[in-house]
């Protein structure tokens, strides 16, 4: 997709400018927003420098009348979707593979507005009161129209709750539902992973036991930077050993990614290596907040995961670390639901809309979605591990 800078001025006094890159626009962007927000600069131009396969993104600066500074922003990716983002085929009917295979023979193109490398991600901001979201929506109305190809599918990930709705009606969009995210609240008595064992019901508790011991022998390091550099090769080949496992992937990020965001975050993300002896086996990354702990991306050689259980351990070594630095919760991640369940996990709902063009891409959406529920756990349910208080 090849996307120009361009400005459009609506009728609704709003106009626009958008730029591929922020490199140039860094400071303009960062003005707009407040100190630490999740949008600045220095974190989304990490990912630019990834250069993630099948991604392009876009930054959209609004203006109202005549005014010269912007009142809002907009982050976008697009995502150039083939059949490397997902288990190929889905249909093996003799009527719809074959239109499976025409759609997917030059891809799809997805136009999200948010992070689809991160949880709860909301990307746009308005620094100007006076505007409102249907206003800015109404404009973007344009930009989607501009696009060359034009996006198959539009999602507006992670909204906030609280906000001005009015838009998701008047532009057709629809509530995108099972959207949710694991998460552990803990305890601020807990001091220790053994405080939190100590509160699980009997077998939930022995099961911890259990699977600490079975990875007694592995050593965990915490990667510097240059560690991380080093091992770059094995960490990607890991990595996509788990990526092979999931139905859906709309992001597949390279050993670049770990490194960009050793550099962007320093000590606010962490690579934990598991080593069996000499050899890395596993690692699992961690993005700390004030007051969360964010189990992010992991990778594993499935043959030792089924020899020291690394799944649940990097589990249980990311709620011990959270407790250890006083975080109120640990974010467990979107997948595996059931499994993060029986950690103790309960469903966090996000509010995310989409909408579609085409009557064969809402077939394949429809189904997308079915196949992504079944393999991360459509019929899971919420336990209850911990003891009664």
């Amino acid at each position: 997709m090849q996307r120009p800078y361009h400005d459009y001025k609506s009728p609704a006094s709003l106009f626009y400018k958008v730029y591929a890159s922020l490199k140039e626009q860094a400071a303009n962007w960062d003005k707009l927003l407040p100190e630490l927000h999740h949008m600045r600069s220095e974190h989304l131009l990490a990912l630019e420098q990834c250069k993630p396969a099948d991604l392009e993104f876009a930054y959209l600066f609004f203006y109202k009348n005549d005014i010269a500074q912007p009142v809002a922003c907009a982050y976008f990716q697009l995502v150039h979707f083939t059949t490397r983002h997902y288990q190929f085929p889905l249909w093996s009917n003799a009527w719809l593979a074959p239109l499976e295979k025409m759609v997917l023979r030059n891809g799809f193109h997805i136009l999200v507005c948010g992070n689809l490398f991160r949880v709860d991600f909301p990307a746009i901001h308005i620094a100007d009161r006076q505007v409102s979201l249907t206003e800015l929506f109404d404009t973007l109305e344009i930009y989607y129209k501009k696009l060359q190809p034009q996006p198959h599918a539009i999602l507006i990930k992670d909204c906030r709750s609280g906000t001005d709705t009015t838009w998701v009606k008047q532009f057709n969009f629809r509530n995108w539902p099972e959207d949710l995210t694991m998460k552990l609240d803990l305890n601020p008595a807990w001091k220790s992973l053994s405080d939190y064992t100590a509160a699980l019901k009997h077998k939930y508790a022995q099961r911890v036991r259990k699977i600490q011991r079975s990875a007694a022998s592995i050593a965990r390091r915490n990667l510097a930077e240059e560690e991380i550099k080093f091992y770059g090769d094995e960490l990607e080949q890991l990595f996509y050993n788990v990526v092979r496992q999931q139905a859906i992937r709309l992001v597949i990020p390279d050993k670049s990614y770990f490194l960009e965001m050793k550099k962007s975050y320093g000590e606010a993300f962490q690579l934990t290596g598991y080593f069996e002896g000499e050899k890395l086996v596993a690692f699992s990354s961690h993005f700390i907040y004030e007051e969360t702990w964010e189990l992010h991306y992991i990778g594993m050689d499935y043959a030792k995961n089924e020899q020291y259980l690394l799944y649940f351990n990097m589990m249980y070594d990311g709620i011990a670390m959270a407790i250890t630095n006083k975080k109120k919760a640990v974010e467990l991640g979107r997948t595996a639901r059931e499994a993060k369940s029986m950690l103790g996990g309960k469903p966090i709902y996000f509010t995310s809309y989409y909408r579609l063009r085409g009557w064969l891409v809402n077939k394949l959406v429809a189904q997308f979605a079915h196949t992504f529920n079944e393999k991360t756990g459509e019929s899971w349910h919420v336990r209850s591990p911990m003891k009664k208080k």
